[in-house]
């Protein structure tokens, strides 16, 4: 089986606005191998939506940061107002692009935007940790 040309896929996402687990994980593997990723190697300004089972996935991941399983808010959560109130009123999650967080070699990470009523923030996952990036 041919190897996916690159460019393919990143075509191929922003025609159908939908971006697979499989596709972030290898667009991911391949920027941090060196391979140019025209449209994604930073934030874009399409909303790219997440599968299904992928954005009920991060829903309740990020929610998990914020809220106990029987929903009090946690107290050592790492959010501001404007998160809460995102996290609170969510209604969804989109892929946003790929941010280099490192300033030595590659190292880029996924950026996630939650949306809420009225507010809405964007976030990355760096070495494990959760980064509030706007």
């Amino acid at each position: 089986m041919a190897k996916a040309k690159t460019e393919d896929i990143v075509k191929e996402i922003f025609k159908s606005h939908s971006i697979s687990e499989q596709e972030l994980n290898l667009l991911k593997r391949r920027l941090n191998a060196g391979e140019k990723v025209e449209g994604l190697e930073y934030m874009i300004d399409d909303e790219i939506s997440l599968t299904g089972e992928q954005k009920a996935k991060g829903m309740k991941w990020i929610l998990g940061q914020y809220r106990t399983p029987k929903g009090k808010v946690k107290e050592s959560h790492p959010f501001g107002y404007r998160e809460q109130e995102a996290l609170d009123s969510m209604k969804n999650i989109y892929f946003a692009g790929f941010h280099n967080p490192s300033f030595f070699g590659k190292n880029f990470q996924p950026v996630y935007t939650v949306v809420g009523k009225e507010a809405n923030f964007d976030y990355q996952l760096a070495g494990g940790k959760l980064e509030i990036l706007g």
